[in-house]
């Protein structure tokens, strides 16, 4: 077993692209010596321990830890052409995988009634956001980076066309009332969330900017701490709770795998009756 290797040359050849940049930036920094056995097994003991800490302090979550390793697993072992010392590898990465419980638990999502709560509570541009983010499930990223020309509009419906992780395109449908709640709120000129600020460079908010804006706002409606995500999260189980399909789901919130089973057997689009039927589930809570 090779007790060094020369890892950066060996990794830049590795990576397909930035989906592992994060995980392997964090294995450089904190890499005890050589690449080894020893040194990956160190790594992991203080990722999972949490000796290891984010920019904030604060340890890695469980899932996060389990995405590093499993990016981790599928690029460090390219750096050998030892058999051995790859099946070492994958038998470290395996152990070390934390179980992650993949189930979304219920303070990570909002009803149709909570929903309307918090839009009831807060300001009519705000409330237009949150609306907007309940039908879509879009990440808040994707979201404030829509320009009206992304958008094709009809009598009902409104086309958005997205890219989002992996630089993946797809196509999101919203009902023509949420568009233009937010269209007219936000005076949309090129971005449809136009920030009129002048300290904004480019007329977009800031991620940081709408995660303080829904946190207050979950506090005020329903004492409990919320973010931008957990509309994402919302979307998914009350499209799933009112029937529509895993993969026709998975596709609206941009997802890039759902089970074989899915995958064989349902339908690739969510029909935009769905997104009808959300909107009006928030609006009669």
């Amino acid at each position: 077993m090779p007790t060094e290797l020369t890892i950066q040359p060996a990794l830049s050849l590795a990576v397909p692209g930035e989906r592992f940049r994060p995980a392997i930036d964090l294995f450089q920094r904190n890499l005890a010596g050589p690449l080894s056995e020893s040194s990956v097994r160190s790594f992991l003991d203080d990722l999972r321990s949490g000796q290891i800490k984010q920019e904030n302090g604060e340890p890695y979550r469980p899932a996060t830890v389990a995405r590093y390793i499993a990016d981790l697993k599928a690029v460090i072992g390219q750096t050998s052409d030892s058999v051995q010392f790859r099946a070492s590898l994958d038998a470290l990465f395996k152990r070390a995988a934390p179980k992650v419980e993949k189930r979304i638990h219920r303070s990570e999502t909002l009803t149709p009634a909570e929903v309307r709560k918090l839009e009831q509570a807060t300001d009519e541009r705000t409330a237009a956001a949150l609306r907007f983010l309940a039908l879509s499930g879009m990440r808040i990223s994707e979201a404030l980076s829509i320009r009206l020309s992304d958008c094709k509009t009809d009598r009902k419906e409104v086309a958005i066309r997205i890219t989002g992780k992996g630089r993946k395109e797809r196509t999101v449908s919203v009902t023509r009332e949420a568009f233009d709640a937010v269209r007219q709120s936000f005076d949309s000129k090129d971005y449809l969330f136009q920030n009129h600020h002048h300290r904004s460079r480019d007329g977009r908010f800031t991620r940081q900017r709408w995660y303080q804006i829904v946190r207050a706002a979950g506090e005020r409606a329903l004492d409990r701490r919320i973010h931008p995500h957990t509309f994402r999260h919302a979307t998914a189980t009350n499209l799933l709770a009112a029937g529509n399909t895993l993969k026709a789901v998975a596709g609206h919130l941009g997802h890039a795998r759902v089970s074989t089973t899915a995958e064989i057997y349902d339908e690739n689009t969510l029909a935009f009756q769905a997104i009808e039927q959300l909107e009006k589930a928030i609006n009669a809570s």
